[in-house]
């Protein structure tokens, strides 16, 4: 057996007497505050699922960080978009992740109805184009969000696309 397959049998089995314990006592995932979700950059559906089987059960997360994200599992997209829809998230952080389009960013941040910080580090952007008229500001209008604190990362390719996220935001509605 391969070192990445026994990082995922005890990741799994990890996951696995975690959601016991919560299911045994659902009030330990009301102590859950902060979540990061690290390097889901491969559709291990095994691993996402078993995530997406947490995630479901933590209700009072506040702070969510996610770092490389890639091709998710339809329970896990639906375990995340879940949890921004959740009154008690006012802190989102991306760093290294690819959109597919400024629609796709402009959709997940209108989940986040309280948020107050939004960090957003190195990201791609799969069907944006290098000229702006080709790839116009998302239809999706951004709604009134008073962030606290807003803080754009620009590295590698991130100025263009950074530039285009701040004319969004940018935006009166």
């Amino acid at each position: 057996m391969s070192t990445d397959d026994r990082l995922q049998v005890a990741y799994l089995k990890a996951n696995t007497s975690l959601t016991e314990s919560l299911d045994a006592n659902p009030r330990l995932a009301t102590y859950v505050r902060s979540l990061e979700l690290r390097k889901f950059y491969s559709k291990a559906d095994d691993m996402q699922i078993s995530t997406a089987r947490i995630i479901q059960r933590l209700s009072q997360v506040n702070a969510l960080c996610i770092v490389i994200l890639g091709q998710l599992n339809p329970l896990l997209k639906v375990a995340l978009t879940d949890i921004f829809k959740a009154p008690s998230v006012t802190r989102l952080s991306f760093e290294i992740f690819t959109i597919m389009d400024f629609g796709e960013m402009a959709s997940l941040l209108s989940h986040v109805t309280h948020l107050k910080t939004l960090e957003v580090g190195n990201f791609a952007c799969g069907h944006c184009t290098d000229h702006p008229l080709l790839d116009p500001i998302p239809t999706i209008p951004p709604r009134s969000i008073e962030i606290d604190h807003l803080l754009l990362r620009i590295e590698d390719h991130g100025p263009r696309y950074h530039s285009r996220l701040m004319k969004w935001f940018q935006r009166e509605t």
